[in-house]
Order: C-alpha cells, then sequence, then structure tokens
C-alpha cells in the first residue's frame, strides 16, 4: 500500500506530461520573454534548440526538458512569465474596448454617448460630439478616418 505522502505512477506521469506541455509553452516564448525569466542557461539553450527540431526530435527534445524543469523553481518560473504575458493581453483587451466604445459612438446616438460619458466621467461631452460628428461627416465624403482616429486617442487618455 501507498503512505500518504507517496505518489502513484500515474500521479508522477500527469506531472512529467504537465511539465513536457509547461516545456512545449517555453519553446514558443520569443527570446526576450525567455531571457526574462529565472531558468539556468543549460535549460535556455535546451529550450532555443528545441525550436530548430522537426517532429519527432522535438518530442524527444521536449521530454527531456520535462525532465530538467523540476531542477528549476517552476513557481517563480510561472509567476514570472505571468507577469510578462499579463502586460500584452492586457493591452489588447484594453485596445479592443476603446475600439469598442469608438464603434458604439459612431454607430449609435444620444444614448451611447450618455453611457460613454457615464464610462468615462473625465470626458468633455462637447468633444465628444465634435469628433462623432467630424468622423460621420468624414465617412459619408470618403475622406480619410482622421476624427475617428482622434476619437479613439481621446477615449484612450481618458
Amino acid at each position: 500500500m501507498n503512505s500518504g505522502d507517496e505518489k502513484s505512477k500515474s500521479q508522477m506521469k500527469r506531472e512529467l506530461l504537465a511539465l513536457q506541455e509547461f516545456g512545449r509553452e517555453l519553446t514558443k516564448l520569443p527570446d526576450k520573454y525567455l531571457a526574462g525569466l529565472p531558468l539556468g542557461e543549460a535549460i535556455r539553450q535546451e529550450i532555443r534548440d528545441a525550436r530548430r527540431m522537426n517532429r519527432r526530435a522535438l518530442q524527444r527534445q521536449l521530454r527531456y526538458i520535462g525532465r530538467l524543469l523540476p531542477n528549476e523553481d517552476i513557481p517563480s518560473v510561472r509567476q514570472a512569465l505571468q507577469r510578462l504575458l499579463h502586460p500584452v493581453r492586457q493591452g489588447v483587451a484594453e485596445n479592443h474596448k476603446l475600439e469598442s466604445w469608438r464603434d458604439k459612438l459612431l454607430s449609435g446616438g444620444e444614448t451611447e454617448l450618455n453611457a460613454a460619458l457615464a464610462c468615462f466621467p473625465n470626458a468633455d461631452r462637447q468633444r465628444l460630439r465634435q469628433l462623432v460628428r467630424d468622423s460621420k461627416k468624414e465617412k459619408t465624403a470618403n475622406a480619410p478616418p482622421k476624427s475617428a482616429r482622434l476619437l479613439y486617442k481621446y477615449l484612450g487618455s481618458l
């Protein structure tokens, strides 16, 4: 029988596969992110080598990386990776939010303007209306969307 602190063979295999998958994620990172992780230089080089390998060699290399990873401080590596990737994801989400607000303002009316003013309390109602009005004029005149870009920048500054 297993004592309370021993792991089953299945559990050890699941953990090894999880480390191999984490190693696969690390091979997909750009060098600038990889350099910011608290990893030893040997495993860093193995990760770089894995990027150039074909399918079978890559599988062997990922198994090897999976065996090297327990020697590293995995929780701190995951935490550092999250810190590196989170600002990028947050910035993308912020851009999508601003684009959505711009599109709502350009396609909507007074209710969307009031909703935007509620979301952006520091916004100037007159400035928003002017940018929306100019954007609509440019669109009907098939002019470059200068005011729409200014509206996006203005929302971003708020």
